[in-house]
C-alpha cells in the first residue's frame, strides 16, 4: 500500500510539473506564419511540426469549441515551442498578425549606421534609405528611440515614422525664439556636436556653452567629432567613428572639417537626442572657450589658452602612469 502511494504521488508530481512546463515555462522563439486561406486542420498540423503544441486534436477541439476557426487572420505570428494550446489560442486572437521588429536608435547615432541596422534587420533596405536622408537632409532629424516596425517596410515610412517623432519632440522646441541668435538649424548641428562629445549629462550645457563662445568669437570650433564625420567608415576598425584621432585626420578636406574652416559645418553630423538639443538651447553661463576629456567622462574647460594647455598637459600625465 505504501509503495502505490509513493508511486501515485511520483505520478501526480510529474504531471505537475510537465503542466508547469506546459503552461508556464515554454521553449525557444519561433516566427509562425498563418498563410492566406489556412483552414484550422492545416494550422494544427503546422504548429505541431514546429513543435509548438503537443496535439493537433486538442488544438482543433479547441477552435471548435470556442468558435473560433473563423477569426484566425494570415500574418506571422510570434510564438514559442512547447506551447499549450490555449496559450496558443489566446496569442493568436490577441495581436494582429503581425511580427514586429524592436529597433533602437540609440543617440548620436548617423544616417548610415541607422541604415545598416534596417538592413540586418530586414525592416528596409539601406540604400533606399540613405537615399531619402540625402535628398532630404534628414541627417540630425532622424529621432533616437525604439520604434516597432514590420519586416519588408518601405523606406518612405520608415523615414516618416523617425521624422513624425522628431517633430513631435524636437520641433515644439525649436519654434520659439533661439538663444545666442541661432536658427533651428545651427541649434540642431551643435546638438550633434555635443551628443558625440558627452559622456555625463552635467556637461552637455557646458560644450554646447564653449561651442557658442567661439562662433561669437569667429574661431574655429576645432571639434573632432565633424572631422570624424568627414572621414567616414573607417574599414579598419569597422567603424563610422574613427576611435583615435591622428594629426593626419585634422587635414582631411571636407567642409565638415571645423579644424580647417571657420563656422558652423553644413549640417548635422548625427541624430542628437533631446538632451543635447536642450543643452544648446540652455548652455551653461560659462566664458570658457576650450575642454579636454579627463579620460574619466567628464571635462575640464578653460577659458584661457594657456591654462587649457596644462590641463591638457595634466591629463596625458595622468594618462601615462
Amino acid at each position: 500500500m505504501k509503495k502505490i502511494k509513493i508511486l501515485t504521488l511520483a505520478a501526480v508530481l510529474a504531471l505537475a510539473g510537465f503542466g508547469l512546463m506546459h503552461y508556464f515555462y515554454p521553449g525557444s522563439e519561433v516566427l509562425f506564419d498563418i498563410k492566406e486561406g489556412s483552414n484550422g486542420t492545416q494550422i494544427a498540423r503546422e504548429l505541431k511540426e514546429q513543435r509548438i503544441i503537443a496535439s493537433t486534436g486538442w488544438f482543433r477541439a479547441l477552435l471548435h469549441f470556442t468558435n473560433a476557426r473563423k477569426r484566425l487572420r494570415p500574418g506571422r505570428y510570434k510564438l514559442r515551442t512547447h506551447m499549450s494550446s490555449e496559450a496558443v489560442i489566446w496569442t493568436l486572437f490577441h495581436t494582429d498578425g503581425k511580427y514586429y521588429i524592436r529597433l533602437g536608435v540609440p543617440e548620436g547615432f548617423r544616417a548610415e549606421q541607422i541604415a545598416e541596422k534596417l538592413q540586418s534587420l530586414g525592416i528596409t533596405k539601406g540604400d533606399d534609405f540613405m537615399k531619402i536622408v540625402r535628398d532630404e537632409k534628414l541627417e540630425g532629424q532622424l529621432f533616437p528611440s525604439t520604434y516597432f516596425m514590420g519586416e519588408h517596410v518601405p523606406a518612405r515610412q520608415v523615414a516618416d515614422m523617425m521624422l513624425h517623432e522628431f517633430n513631435a519632440q524636437v520641433r515644439p522646441l525649436l519654434g520659439g525664439a533661439l538663444p545666442d541668435g541661432l536658427n533651428a538649424q545651427q541649434v540642431l548641428t551643435i546638438a550633434s556636436i555635443v551628443e558625440r562629445e558627452a559622456v555625463v549629462q552635467e556637461d552637455r550645457p557646458l560644450i554646447a556653452a564653449v561651442y557658442i563662445n567661439r562662433l561669437k568669437k569667429n574661431m574655429l570650433l576645432e571639434a573632432d567629432p565633424t572631422v570624424q564625420y568627414a572621414l567616414g567608415y573607417i574599414s579598419q576598425e569597422k567603424s563610422w567613428w574613427k576611435r583615435r584621432m591622428l594629426l593626419g585626420d585634422l587635414k582631411v578636406e571636407s567642409p565638415y572639417n571645423t579644424y580647417r574652416y571657420i563656422g558652423m559645418p553644413p549640417g548635422p553630423i548625427c541624430n542628437p537626442g533631446l538632451d543635447s538639443v536642450k543643452a544648446v538651447l540652455n548652455p551653461a553661463p560659462i566664458a570658457a572657450l576650450y575642454f579636454v576629456a579627463d579620460r574619466q567622462g567628464h571635462h575640464i574647460f578653460n577659458e584661457d589658452y594657456k591654462e587649457h594647455l596644462k590641463a591638457k598637459h595634466l591629463v596625458e600625465m595622468q594618462s601615462a602612469r
